[in-house]
Order: C-alpha cells, then structure tokens, then sequence
C-alpha cells in the first residue's frame, strides 16, 4: 500500500512540475494603417465586419493593434476574407486576386 502511495505521490509531483507555462503578450495599444488592393478593383472593403465606405484600391488609416479581419465584396466574385496583424506605427499592405463566381 505505501508503494502504491509513493508511486501516486510521484506521478502528481512529475505532472505539477512539468506542466507547460503559458506566455501572454502584452496587449499593444497603437495603431497602424493598411493598404487594401484587390484585382479587379472597386471591391467594396469591409473591417471587423464593419462596412468602411471604401473601395479597393484605398488605404485603411489609424486602425487598432492586433488581429484585423478585412473582407472583400465584388459583384460576380467570391468574397475574400483576409487576416491581418496590425503593429503599433507600421504600415501594411495586402493585394487580393478575386475569384469568379
């Protein structure tokens, strides 16, 4: 019975002491901007799901840090949804081939 308590009392000690330590990135308060093109042009721009009243080709200026989702409408196309990752002061830029319906 005592080797049956030791034998439990290690494999806890091992699974505590071997779990895995989990990083959280601070969160980044800034803003970026993105460049949005799409071939054709003049597919309307949507961010975080959100209509921005622009087209393709445009720019996207002061947008929040972190992960950004940008979708793409063109009649006779595919929508496109697209993942960007915005940094605090950087620019980025995306260019989208749509695809025919």
């Amino acid at each position: 019975m005592k080797k049956l308590f030791f034998l439990v009392l290690i494999i806890i000690l091992l699974t505590v002491s071997c779990r895995e330590d989990v990083f959280v990135a601070p969160e980044i308060n800034g803003t970026g901007d993105i460049f949005v093109g799409s071939q054709p042009r003049g597919a309307e721009i949507f961010l975080d799901g959100e209509f921005t009243n622009k087209t393709t080709p445009s720019w996207l200026n002061n947008i929040s840090s972190g992960e950004r989702f940008i979708r793409l409408k063109l009649e006779g196309y595919l929508d496109t949804t697209v993942v960007v990752v915005i940094k605090d002061s950087t620019n980025e830029i995306i260019n989208v081939l749509m695809n025919v319906e």
